[in-house]
């Protein structure tokens, strides 16, 4: 009997995580294409950006940033206020994307416009960044909790190229924290735990 729930048990969990990956591939599909509308509708302005902001620091240095960045209200401020940054707390607020965060990075990873204060200034140590500058395409990360937003997202970094140099990204983090709980069924997965977990040989 306790084998029999057991396996009973597996495959509930193996089935949850199918539907959950077949449900996040669709959202990643989704929102790769907002944010290559995104960089397209706004290029030639996203490049102009980009140029002003490139930098040739040592990586030290970048994450000095990150000192300033958690102490210094202004130098917070003031990058919140930027003309992206206000357009990026705008698709925060539109729920149709349930789009959680939206970064613009430098060539290095450094923040220059983002939709609310991120725990990091420099993203070039991240997942995200490293693996989009890696193989120079769109990268999605696997969900797990943002400090940042506070939810379960994933990350889609999309680089922004000129004459194969990389200017920067455009980074989203999406949120499934309802649709996470929802397609997993919890409850399901709860009863089948309480139910193994007393069986002894």
């Amino acid at each position: 009997m306790k084998y029999i729930l057991l396996f009973l048990f597996s495959l509930t969990t193996f089935h949850a995580h199918s539907f959950i990956k077949k449900s996040l591939d669709s959202y990643k599909d989704l929102h790769i294409d907002y944010t290559n509308n995104f960089i397209l509708e706004n290029k030639s302005d996203l490049l102009r950006v980009l140029k002003s902001n490139r930098t040739t620091l040592k990586e030290p240095e970048l994450i000095g940033f990150d000192v300033v960045w958690s102490k210094d209200k202004n130098f917070v401020s003031e990058l919140l206020a930027n003309k992206y940054s206000i357009k990026f707390q705008e698709i925060t607020k539109n729920t149709k994307y349930q789009i959680s965060e939206v970064m613009l990075v430098n060539n290095q990873g450094s923040l220059i416009s983002a939709s609310s204060k991120t725990t990091d200034h420099y993203q070039g140590d991240e997942e995200k960044f490293i693996k989009s500058n890696e193989t120079r395409e769109v990268h999605s990360t696997l969900p797990k909790w943002d400090e940042s937003t506070r939810v379960v997202s994933f990350f889609i970094s999309n680089p922004i190229y000129e004459s194969g140099e990389l200017l920067g990204m455009l980074i989203i983090g999406v949120d499934v924290s309802s649709e996470y709980l929802r397609k997993s069924d919890l409850r399901k997965l709860n009863f089948m735990r309480k139910i193994t977990k007393p069986i002894k040989d």
